[in-house]
């Protein structure tokens, strides 16, 4: 097997499974660094949250929302964090563009709702 993107990306996810963070934080990197893919970043932003590093789990779920904003579970975790900056104009503009797709994405209309009423 060539040791491409994809490669290093499941070695990432091998290393998840047996809860080596550190090393699947380097797999999903070298991946990155290969060739971008939403999984990826999504993947890296989730490993930070349990790192407690926002920062970087803020610009890791961003750029996986940016690769591929039609994905509802990301675009929904993606207004969920733009709605704690205060940015609830943005969020309630992609969760309406996530129903427009999904009507019935029960999250997304649960988070609506929910801004609205802010």
């Amino acid at each position: 097997m060539a040791e491409d993107s994809y490669y290093y990306y499941c070695l990432g996810e091998d290393s998840v499974k047996k809860g080596n963070w550190e090393e699947a934080e380097t797999y999903y990197l070298k991946s990155l660094e290969l060739g971008e893919h939403f999984k990826t970043h999504h993947k890296l932003s989730l490993l930070y949250r349990n790192f407690d590093k926002s920062d970087k789990a803020e610009h890791h779920l961003e750029q996986a929302f940016l690769l591929n904003p039609k994905n509802d579970k990301i675009a929904l975790e993606y207004s969920e964090m733009i709605a704690q900056k205060d940015r609830h104009f943005e969020a309630v503009e992609i969760l309406e563009s996530i129903l427009k797709r999904n009507n019935t994405y029960g999250p997304a209309i649960k988070l609506k709702a929910l801004l609205m009423k802010e």
